[in-house]
């Protein structure tokens, strides 16, 4: 992929989502679901509204998603929230991925999308999986889950190596040349403060 001066990189957009990003799974009750509660996956990028404009470049990336601003906050919301779009998410994650320990929230996420696709949280079984894995993500369980499911068991957590900058394949730096690219072992003792 040729990097074009105007455009988002696609390990900008990753290393953007590291720092700003959600992945979220709610949960919550609806008397008119037969199961009596709802599920709903969304992927989030929040920002002050004088950043609106990045947040509709992001849009124009994926070509999908949502925005909505809270004028009493300040905020402006990119979201995405249906199957379909969560799918090309999905795919840029796995072909970009995340490097901070936002990966286990991705990987949690991206369990609770397959359990959906597959229809498993119209299930009894497939809602308390949800609810285990939502026990691992974020900020773990609402109170109002905590009360509805007391003796929920969270999923294993993905462990994420803290990342090494010298692991850094070239090929996610595509659009930098190799002469910007410092190495630590190219560092003398008169350059090292640079």
């Amino acid at each position: 992929m040729t990097f074009t001066p105007g455009t988002l990189h696609p390990m900008w957009l990753t290393g953007f989502t590291d720092g700003e990003g959600s992945f979220i799974l709610n949960i919550y009750q609806n008397k008119e679901i037969k199961i009596g509660w709802h599920v709903r996956l969304e992927f989030l990028i929040t920002l002050h509204e004088k950043d609106k404009a990045l947040l509709e470049q992001i849009q124009n990336y994926w070509n999908l998603g949502n925005l909505r601003t809270q004028d009493s906050r300040e905020k402006v919301y990119f979201y995405v929230r249906s199957i379909e779009d969560l799918a090309k998410i999905i795919n840029h994650f796995n072909l970009y991925p995340l490097k901070t320990q936002k990966l286990a929230d991705y990987l949690l996420f991206k369990e609770a999308y397959n359990l959906i696709l597959n229809k498993e949280h119209l299930t009894l079984s497939g809602l308390q999986k949800l609810i285990a894995i939502r026990a691992a993500m974020n900020l773990g369980l609402t109170d109002e889950l905590q009360i509805a499911f007391p003796n929920v068991k969270p999923s294993i957590r993905p462990l994420v190596p803290l990342y090494s900058f010298s692991s850094i394949e070239i090929s996610d730096l595509d659009c930098v040349s190799n002469e910007e690219i410092v190495q630590p072992s190219d560092l003398t003792e008169e350059n090292k403060t640079i």
